[in-house]
């Protein structure tokens, strides 16, 4: 999908998040990721779930203030790339993210 078009926020989220979960000794680098989620993110700014993703990132790199930007950023998103799944998944899991980094 990346070859037919770089700029797909999908694929780019699946890659993203597969360098976030595997292990190191298995090919997984957070600093990927992190390249992935921001294309995807520039791709599309309102694909709620690269911020999601993003931030968990952040947090994992104990990146405080990256983290609360990107929650805080998909919370606002006035026009979702896909409404149900950010009210439904994404803007709820924000809200516990930032209650959980708060103070940090």
């Amino acid at each position: 999908a990346i070859e037919l078009d770089p700029k797909q926020p999908t694929a780019l989220d699946v890659l993203g998040v597969l360098h976030y979960e595997l292990p190191g000794f298995a090919g997984g680098d957070l600093y990927k990721s992190e390249q992935f989620l921001q294309r995807g993110i520039a791709a599309d700014p309102s694909y709620t779930l690269l911020r999601l993703d993003l931030a968990k990132v952040y947090i994992r790199q104990k990146r405080w203030v990256g983290a609360r930007t990107q929650l805080e950023r998909l919370i606002a998103t006035k026009q979702p790339t896909y409404p149900a799944d950010y009210a439904l998944d994404d803007k709820p899991e924000a809200e516990s993210l930032l209650r959980s980094i708060a103070g940090r």
